[in-house]
Order: structure tokens, then sequence, then C-alpha cells
């Protein structure tokens, strides 16, 4: 279950070798529950709240990271030897969209059980997962082929801290922007939940950022990481989480902002057709594909903007 994998990037600690990769996701996950903490005690969540969702949270979003890559990778071979794929747990292999929805899905069980408003616990939770995402996008620094784009096209970016150079191309570091969108995306988020707003409104506000920045990135990757042809799984659960907050905002200001709401529904398949349209043109096409992110930019935008009207009390 525990093979050491000697190719992986190690470091020391306390004179023991480990996984690089892994001590990032640690550093993340440190830093995800000290700043869930401090916003547990702003928010004045109920005694035990915090704690019980740090371990919830980490304990259904392991297994859920590593259920989803399973299933959905084919890495370790078909869905047939899941059970015995899922236990080599040092063989590698998760998901980053599944860790973050199983953290969510363990702090509803937390706020449940401690009878605390699960809106509540999930806004505290939200900027605290920006964290978990920073580290594990820094660490994906240590893994070879990982969490990069294409081979860059022009002169510009190839001669930049952005790329990664391999032995005859260079590549976009997607990871670098990933970690920053996380770090903006965080301060977005605590400023937010300062601001008192109606409980669950920084967690819809999450859900459409992270949502659609996500959708770009994921495009952008080019690993093979849990992909079918030059779709992204991860990239389509992104986009649900854009489709469910927009749901979400619309069903409560459906009878108050009636057509902004179904403007915030139509936009649903819209942004999904044009999302696929402009993957086959940056996948098939010669198109440039500068001019067709500057666009696929623009078609996420607009779902957001909408939803951000409609979060407005």
């Amino acid at each position: 279950m525990f093979q050491v994998w000697e190719d992986a990037v190690g470091v020391s600690l306390a004179g023991a070798k480990v996984y690089a990769y892994g001590l990032a996701v640690a550093l993340g996950c440190l830093g995800c529950m000290a700043l869930l903490i401090s916003l547990g005690r702003l928010k004045k969540l109920k005694p035990g709240t915090v704690p019980l969702t740090g371990v919830l949270g980490l304990v259904c979003g392991f297994v859920l990271s590593r259920l989803l890559f399973c299933l959905l990778d084919g890495a370790l071979g078909s869905p047939l030897p899941l059970l015995a794929a899922s236990w080599r747990l040092s063989a590698g292999g998760y998901s980053m969209m599944g860790a973050l929805i199983g953290a969510c899905l363990g702090a509803w069980a937390a706020a449940t059980i401690q009878k605390e408003e699960p809106a509540r616990v999930l806004d505290c939770l939200a900027p605290s997962l920006m964290l978990l995402v920073l580290g594990a996008r820094l660490g994906e620094r240590y893994i070879e082929d990982f969490g990069i784009s294409r081979v860059l096209v022009g002169d510009f970016l190839p001669h930049t801290f952005l790329a990664v150079q391999g032995a005859y191309d260079s590549y976009l570091a997607t990871y670098l922007l990933e970690a920053a969108t996380a770090v903006v995306l965080c301060l977005v988020l605590v400023l937010d939940i300062k601001k008192q707003r109606r409980a669950g409104n920084t967690f819809l506000l999450a859900l459409l950022l992270f949502g659609a920045t996500q959708v770009i990135w994921e495009s952008l990757r080019f690993d093979q990481h849990m992909r079918i042809s030059f779709v992204s799984l991860q990239q389509i659960m992104a986009m649900m989480l854009v489709a469910a907050a927009l749901i979400v905002l619309a069903r409560r200001r459906w009878q108050t902002r009636h057509a902004l709401a179904v403007t915030a529904l139509v936009m649903i398949p819209a942004a999904v057709g044009l999302g696929v349209a402009l993957e086959f043109a940056i996948d098939r096409t010669t198109v440039s594909r500068y001019l067709l992110y500057a666009i696929f930019v623009l078609v996420m935008a607009a779902p957001v903007a909408v939803g951000c009207k409609l979060r407005k009390e």
C-alpha cells in the first residue's frame, strides 16, 4: 500500500524522505485549517463545529478525490479492479475537484451534526479551501509533465517565468496561474465574508468565481489528467459548480428579478455550448489560441456577472 516511488521528487523532513508534492499539499491543508479557525471565530460558529468540519472535510475530501480519479481517469485500469486500485494510496492519482467537493460535503455533515446552519459553515470553508488549492498547485511543479499546457506558440511567453522548458518545446506553467488565482480568490472571499452578507452568499460567490476560472485553466492544462479526448472531466465539474450557483440564485430571485433569473438559466446551456465549440476550435483548428481564449474568458465572464447581480440583496 505504501510503496515509495524513488523517481518522485522528495525532501528530507525530520530525517525522513517525503514526497515534495505531498508536503506542499499538507502545508495547504494546514493553511486551510488555520483560516477556517479564524473565520469560524469571526462568524461565531458553535463550539466544536470547526474541528469537526476539519476532520470530516479531510476524510470526505480524500475519499472522494481518490474515488473520482479511479472511476474517471482510467490510468489504473478498467473499473473492475477499482477496489484494489483504490487502496494503492502511494501510487498517486487524485482529483482536485473531488477533494473540494468532498470537503464541502464533510462541512455539510459537520454542520448537521452540530445543528449549525450549513450555509454559515460553507461560507467559512470557501476561502479556506483556496489555501489548499494554493498548496496543491505549487506542489505540481515537482511532478514531471503535470499542470502544463499544450506547446506554446509565438515568441513572448516561452521567454517568461510562466514557461516550462521541455527537451524541444516550451509549455505554459498553468499551475502557477491556478496558484495565483487561488490567492486572489481567497482574498476576495475573505473580504466578502466580513461584510456580513446573507448566509451562503460567500459560498455561492466561490462557486461562481472558482468554477469559471477553473473552466479556463482546465482548458489550458494538457497533461492528460482525467481527460477524454480533448475534454477535461474536471473542466466539466467546474462548469457544474457555476451552473449550481446560478440555479440556486435564479430560484432565490425568481419572483423579484424574474427576467434576470431566466437569463441566468439560459446562460448555462449557452455557456456550455459555446465552451464545447471553443474547445473544439482550440484543439482542431489553426485559429489563434490567444484569440480563442480571449473569447472563452468573455463567455465565462457573462454568467458570472449575471450571478453576481442576482446575489445582491
